[in-house]
């Protein structure tokens, strides 16, 4: 089994490009001599890709693990996922008044980051802690790009699953109607909201919480 060595993640899908490796095949035949070497093309490593944090990987770069290895790593995102489950589908602010809802789909844990009207951010949710008591998540910015979209602009094309969708309008994507309600879609898209001012009138559970984004 190939996992990505930085997020762990089996999702990882080798990107053949055999139309770049044809077309160059087909220029060389037309190189003098061409026709010696026109299969070079065809030998390079083919490259993979993770959907899940959207590392490009060769082939010697991904760890190759058995089902017994494979269990513990399912066993580690199970702990995690209890460790956080206490905020699940829940909003929290950081340390900065950061708005964030900490959300489960695809999956995975995600960290939703709402920046303003329609500016919405997510984050892997990758460590979990509590120092003094106060807790801690560790959220990585490195999101495959069928993770990465929460809300599909009008006239966006958003692929997903190998399906490319398009709108007219403002909607959820696959991964959105998962991490947000229609409800908290609806006010985010709101320009004539204060997002911060409708959790408190809802009565959310905006607990303070440290965040901390790591580097890429």
């Amino acid at each position: 089994m190939d996992i990505c060595p930085i997020c762990k993640s089996d999702d990882v899908e080798k990107t053949y490009s055999i139309g770049l490796r044809v077309l160059v095949c087909v220029i060389l035949l037309f190189v003098p001599f061409g026709i010696f070497f026109c299969w070079i093309p065809f030998v390079f490593p083919y490259r993979h890709v993770c959907h899940v944090c959207g590392t490009d990987l060769s082939s010697d770069q991904l760890l190759r693990m058995d089902w017994r290895e494979k269990e513990e790593l399912l066993k580690e995102h199970q702990h995690l996922e209890e460790m956080v489950s206490p905020f699940l589908g829940k909003w929290v602010k950081d340390q900065e008044e950061g708005i964030f809802k900490v959300a489960k789909g695809k999956g995975q844990i995600f960290l939703v980051e709402i920046q303003g009207v329609r500016k919405v951010t997510t984050y892997r949710v990758v460590a979990y802690n509590e120092q003094n008591n106060v807790p801690e998540i560790k959220v990585s910015p490195k999101v495959g790009a069928k993770f990465r979209h929460v809300i599909k602009e009008a006239g966006d094309f958003i692929s997903f699953d190998d399906e490319t969708e398009y709108t007219n309008e403002p909607s959820l994507t696959e991964l959105g109607k998962e991490l947000l309600t229609e409800d908290e879609f609806n006010h985010i898209i709101d320009s004539d909201l204060d997002i911060d001012d409708w959790l408190k009138n809802l009565c959310m559970d905006q607990q303070k919480i440290k965040i901390d984004i790591l580097a890429e």
